[in-house]
């Protein structure tokens, strides 16, 4: 009974340490890209970040400090981060948005992290 009863645990065990979470990225490519832009006082500017992937997700992780506008918008011709600083405001910005996406087996795998430099003057 003994046997049985640590070869069920074994088991157990085993199955429960080969599970992965399907919202982890599991070993993702990850591509860099840095976009720069100068813009007056009071200037709104907008960056495409291409197309909403079919499997996956858009974050901004590193929100901008003086903004009036800092998001991202899902739009017929793609996905578009709008800026636009506090009224005002001269200096530079940055901004850091990750893109999560899957080649269509739901595994999270690709992932685009797009570097925002902001100069306003």
């Amino acid at each position: 009974m003994k046997k049985i009863y640590l070869l069920l645990l074994a088991l157990g065990l085993l199955a429960s340490s080969g599970c992965d979470s399907k919202d982890e990225i599991q070993n993702p490519e990850i591509e860099y890209l840095d976009l720069d832009a100068t813009i007056g006082q009071n200037q709104n500017i907008e960056f495409s970040l291409g197309s909403f992937p079919s499997e996956g997700n858009i974050e901004i992780t590193k929100q901008a400090k003086n903004y009036e506008i800092s998001k991202v918008t899902f739009e017929e011709s793609g996905l578009i981060y709008n800026y636009k600083p506090a009224q005002n405001f001269t200096g530079t910005e940055y901004v850091e948005i990750t893109k999560s996406s899957s080649i269509g087996d739901d595994n999270l795998n690709q992932k685009t992290i797009f570097k925002i430099n902001i100069i306003i003057e």
